[in-house]
């Protein structure tokens, strides 16, 4: 195991040993609490709760102090997940059934399959949701009322409508034409539904370090660059698609292509076709019942309109140009491995 991937596998271990300690005081039994926790029974990488404990140790911090913040943030992701699950209409999330699934799947006698599952899994996500702003209560112990309080305002207040935004602003995008869209406007979109997260999860560690009841300017810094960081994350996303497998995803990868998402490779690949692809992206984009001949041809006039190289060009800028910023904040460890994680974003194959 090398060191980045010892060090991610450290921290998750202790951010899920907390988050079990720590389940929502208020809901205690009755048929919500299986399915809130279901996505954490299968944590994911605990990368944004990860960053937040790096963060907090680059700011000469101590880690355990951030435990509450990282755990926080890694069920606000969740929440987050099973929201946009049903949005996208996905049915599998980290090698198992998504949370609406998960419910109509198991759906009582009498109850419409369908309805109870995506009802349920809208509320499972509500909980979640407020969950997650009690452990980043729990901040308190260590910094104070004022910090935890400067926490909850940024997380509530601009991070749970900046991620909202993104997603309803990704259900607009597939309504439109791909003519019809900036490109500029999909990586806002973007910025917004992954980038926000990271950007926060940095924040929080080094607001706990430092007691900053309000972001100083490293803060802002880190935050800005753990931002680019998080599009790059996305970008990459939008390229596994094209190179990953279900079993190393734990989901569909043609997913995007059969939902017809919007995404800035689509649109970079819709922008370079002739007449003939662009009129094979507008019949297969978006049509679930795509034969695998089809979307095999969409990945190659990906690949042959030179999109593929033009994400993995972006990402790779966006890379490079946050760890040239990281390198001007403190010389800790945790700097040396938040430079790994980016790396890490645009090398990675899951």
């Amino acid at each position: 195991m090398n060191e980045l991937a010892e060090a991610i596998a450290g921290r998750k271990g202790e951010i899920t040993a907390y988050i079990r300690e720590n389940p929502p005081a208020g809901l205690t039994s009755g048929a919500l609490l299986p399915g809130v926790m279901e996505y954490l029974r299968r944590p994911g990488k605990c990368l944004r709760g990860s960053v937040c404990m790096l963060s907090c140790g680059l700011f000469g911090g101590k880690e355990e102090e951030a435990l509450p913040a990282a755990a926080a943030i890694e069920v606000f992701h969740v929440w987050t997940l099973v929201h946009d699950d049903i949005v996208d209409r996905d049915l599998e999330r980290r090698g198992g059934p998504t949370l609406h699934r998960y419910y109509r799947d198991s759906a009582a006698t009498g109850h419409e399959a369908d309805w109870y599952g995506l009802s349920m899994a809208l509320l499972a996500g509500d909980i979640q949701q407020a969950w997650s702003g009690e452990l980043l209560a729990k901040t308190e112990t260590h910094v104070g009322a004022a910090t935890a309080l400067g926490l909850l305002r940024r997380m509530m207040g601009w991070a749970v409508p900046k991620l909202i935004e993104g997603e309803a602003e990704d259900i607009v995008l597939a309504g439109l034409e791909f003519g019809k869209i900036d490109d500029e406007r999909i990586l806002g979109m973007m910025r917004n539904k992954t980038g926000v997260l990271y950007r926060f999860a940095g924040e929080a560690g080094a607001r706990i370090a430092l007691r900053a009841t309000e972001p100083t300017e490293e803060v802002h810094l880190l935050g800005d660059l753990l931002g680019s960081i998080g599009l790059a994350f996305q970008l990459q996303d939008d390229l596994l698609g094209m190179t990953s497998s279900r079993v190393k995803l734990g989901k569909d990868p043609d997913s995007d292509i059969r939902e017809g998402k919007r995404t800035f490779l689509a649109a970079l690949a819709y922008g370079a076709a002739d007449e003939s692809g662009r009129k094979l992206m507008e019949a297969v984009l978006g049509d679930t019942g795509a034969s695998p001949a089809d979307v095999a041809r969409i990945r190659d006039l990906f690949r042959k309109t030179g999109a593929v190289a033009r994400v993995t060009e972006l990402a790779e800028k966006l890379i490079r140009q946050g760890v040239a910023k990281l390198r001007k904040l403190p010389d800790r460890p945790q700097r040396r491995l938040l430079e790994k994680l980016a790396l890490f974003a645009i090398r990675r194959d899951h």
